[in-house]
């Protein structure tokens, strides 16, 4: 009974943050918007109501160290933060969705497989709902050439696609015991309809993502195919490099420009991530030991003024923006915890290859580390309002629970 609250209610919290990203064309988000803090808030205090009376909180493990001293950081930071009100507000809702998803992961282990149902069917409806609008409405769902489908941004497509799709459908291809031949048909036209649309997207960090995700997964999935995963990728890259030499040149162009430089070479504020990394390294300089605050905007950003192409926490690299609002030291002090989290999930991944659970855990593992990639491109890690970072941490917060499982 309580697993199954702690799943149902994780999933309908997801679910409420998808639609929250939702286009405003499209969908009313209003009343989401209220429901995506009525979830983890109502959905911690029952979590904590249950592990007090049934006495199942766990030893402190690196998981909780992490939980605990980004939440100091985060807290100090409002502290001495240029709006306190502000960076004060975000650190209460951050404590809240990281406690909220850590106190799930105790209470059901098995979590992790009744989310990845769950998402495999809204992902399901998303790619035929895109490929309605891709075929039927064209012209309202492209943004500068960038197909953003259901959603407000064609990048947020694109992380929904690489971190939600691709990894559900992997799951179901390669854990469903005796798939009928129909069906693996499905799940294998579902990944290929998800590439092009990611294409279509052109979001380039979450096409990096899902090459990171596969070759991880291909690596991590059995011992045995190590030596092939590496014979795979050396093939693939030489045929890129080989398909791009021998194309026309148009196509090459094509190629080039709408995908490799894509808005690098305009001259309009912050339309490259150049110069947005360009503005975080000032804002570190600027001060580089409290930071300018959680979630708050130095002001040297105050040239942000269309909030059709940058949201107010939107920064270009989320270990960059980390670092600017809490400070250098705390912020790299951290991202070492994070690379300590990452290196126990890589080893305990690697115990399992060739298991019964090797398959689920080199997806995981696959998820996390493109993860880590894509925030390098985008400043979703560290803000907890989106689905993507609550996706992240579940799974990186879970690997806990699932070590337990397995």
């Amino acid at each position: 009974m309580i697993s199954l609250f702690a799943r149902y209610w994780v999933c309908c919290y997801l679910s409420i943050l998808i639609v929250t990203a939702l286009n405003p064309i499209i969908f009313d988000v209003s009343l989401f918007a209220i429901l995506k803090y009525f979830f983890p808030l109502s959905g911690l205090g029952i979590n904590l109501f249950f592990l007090l009376k049934t006495s199942s909180f766990a030893k402190i493990t690196t998981e909780v160290y992490a939980i605990l001293v980004l939440i100091l950081l985060l807290l100090i930071s409002s502290v001495v933060s240029t709006d306190f009100v502000t960076s004060f507000s975000r650190v209460i809702f951050a404590t809240i969705s990281l406690m909220y998803l850590y106190t799930s992961c105790l209470l059901d282990t098995r979590l992790l497989e009744s989310v990845f149902k769950f998402l495999y069917w809204v992902s399901f409806g998303i790619i035929v709902w895109c490929y309605y609008l891709l075929v039927f409405y064209p012209l309202e769902y492209f943004n500068s050439g960038n197909f953003r489908g259901v959603f407000y941004n064609a990048n947020y497509l694109g992380r929904i696609l690489a971190f939600m799709a691709v990894p559900s459908i992997l799951i179901r291809l390669n854990l469903e015991e005796r798939p009928k031949r129909f069906f693996k048909l499905v799940n294998y036209l579902l990944i290929f309809s998800a590439l092009v649309l990611l294409i279509a997207s052109r979001s380039r960090a979450s096409m990096l993502a899902v090459v990171v995700l596969l070759i991880v997964f291909y690596f991590f999935k059995d011992r045995t195919v190590v030596k092939n995963t590496l014979v795979l990728v050396f093939s693939c890259v030489l045929f890129g490099i080989t398909a791009y030499l021998v194309i026309p040149d148009k196509a090459r162009q094509y190629i080039y420009t709408d995908y490799v430089l894509k808005y690098e070479s305009s001259d309009e504020i912050y339309s490259t991530r150049g110069k947005m990394y360009s503005d975080r390294i000032s804002g570190i300089v600027e001060k580089p030991v409290y930071g300018w605050g959680y979630g708050i905007k130095p002001k040297l950003h105050t040239i942000y003024t269309d909030p059709e192409k940058m949201n107010d926490t939107e920064k270009g690299n989320s270990f960059l923006a980390f670092i600017e609002e809490v400070g250098l030291l705390a912020g790299v002090m951290y991202l070492v915890i994070l690379c300590m989290l990452l290196f126990q999930c890589a080893r305990h991944t690697s115990y399992r290859a060739g298991t019964k659970r090797g398959i689920e855990s080199a997806i995981l593992l696959g998820i996390i580390l493109a993860g880590v990639v894509h925030a390098n491109f985008e400043s979703w890690l560290f803000y907890f309002g989106s689905f993507i970072s609550n996706y992240f941490w579940l799974i990186l917060l879970s690997q806990r629970s699932f070590r337990v499982a397995t």
